[in-house]
């Protein structure tokens, strides 16, 4: 599965993108969220973005896909508490994971967006 992943954070782009290469997925990564718009034309299948970032949150990002490829599965994970502010909006719109993540909870989140 070719997966558009979106950090802010390079080193938070590039581990989780390292993760799922390990597990037999092609990471595509995006810094900035407008990046990531661009790269929806790389025929991804699935997108796991960061929900707090500056200038579009993941929330923004997943609504201006959506409204691109409404059939695209998004994913998010966050350092916040996922029951508060924004990573509760984002629930509505996929499943949230932690940044802590372990591989389990990785190929957990592939599933998810497989779905």
């Amino acid at each position: 599965m070719k997966i558009l992943v979106v950090d802010d954070d390079v080193g938070c782009g590039a581990t989780l993108g390292n993760a799922l290469q390990q597990l037999g997925h092609i990471p595509v990564i995006a810094c900035h969220p407008e990046d990531a718009l661009e790269l929806l034309g790389l025929d991804v299948d699935a997108v796991v973005t960061d929900i707090d970032m500056p200038a579009m949150n993941g929330v923004q990002l997943a609504r201006e896909i959506r409204a691109r490829r409404a059939d695209l599965p998004i994913a998010f994970c966050t350092g916040s508490d996922p029951s508060e502010g924004v990573a509760a909006e984002a629930a509505k719109l996929g499943p949230v994971y932690p940044k802590a993540w372990t591989l389990a909870m990785l190929r957990e989140l592939v599933a998810a967006l497989g779905r």
